[in-house]
């Protein structure tokens, strides 16, 4: 299956990251339909 990077740039904080994954739950975006979740610190 083709893979793709989706970003959602954001501020290094929990809050900050945590309204980012927020905001792909909140709008059933198909994007994150078979996304590997990850953060980078």
């Amino acid at each position: 299956m083709t893979r793709y990077l989706v970003e959602a740039p954001h501020e290094n904080t929990k809050v900050a990251c945590d309204r980012a994954i927020r905001l792909f739950q909140e709008t059933g975006s198909h994007l994150v339909t078979k996304a590997d979740c990850w953060a980078q610190r």
